[in-house]
């Protein structure tokens, strides 16, 4: 666990918030605006992820074709899903669950284009919600070992790998004529990365026509 918390740089949320609002290069930034979705949105696209990821939505794969499947790769993942939270009951100042049913959608993450160890992880108050033991544990880690100061009212703590897949999320959303690659100056690991997508996709769309 120690191994993994030192293997990643880590945003805390008013950093994460700076990065996703820059361009991916500096001689084409718009003046920290370039992507201009708001906190509660990027909240609702978080609560999401992290709980359908809880619920490995983005490992059902039986059933599906290679199609299908690499599509969700590019696309992300979307099921309904009945989950039970630990809400707090302020009143009484103790926590009782509490049942949803919803649509999660777990956006794709790029782990293999990074060095070992270096992976997609957020860490936030959903984890004690949701029962998470193994992201609770690497919370208390991270605090242990850098005793961070988390300040503002979005208490996620995320690595750059997850960081970068979701500004990926958020670009395709608000620039969506790029919906399978990055900015022309995104860093070069992921640009080859999506034009091997596209590759892929244009056999695909060969592959339904014939």
């Amino acid at each position: 666990m120690k191994k993994l918390v030192e293997s990643n740089k880590w945003y805390t949320c008013e950093d994460a918030e700076a990065y996703l609002r820059k361009h991916w290069h500096p001689d084409n930034e718009k003046n920290g605006q370039y992507l201009k979705m708001n906190r509660r949105q990027v909240q609702k696209i978080l609560r999401s992820d992290i709980i359908g990821t809880y619920l490995e939505i983005n490992k059902k794969v039986e059933g599906l074709t290679d199609n299908e499947l690499f599509l969700k790769e590019v696309y992300g993942w979307k099921s309904k899903e009945t989950f039970d939270l630990y809400v707090l009951d302020k009143k009484n100042d103790s926590y009782f669950s509490k049942t949803y049913t919803e649509e999660l959608s777990v956006f794709p993450k790029y782990d293999r284009l990074h060095s070992e160890n270096e992976v997609s992880i957020i860490l936030s108050f959903w984890d004690e919600q949701l029962g998470d033991n193994e992201k609770m544990e690497m919370g208390e880690t991270y605090e242990d070992m850098y005793n961070p100061k988390l300040k503002g009212k979005m208490p996620y703590l995320m690595t750059e790998a997850y960081l970068v897949a979701l500004k990926h999320k958020i670009e395709r959303r608000e620039y969506p004529t790029r919906k399978l690659r990055f900015e022309p100056n995104a860093p070069k690991k992921y640009l080859k990365h999506f034009l091997e997508f596209m590759e892929k996709v244009l056999l695909l769309n060969v592959s339904i026509i014939f």
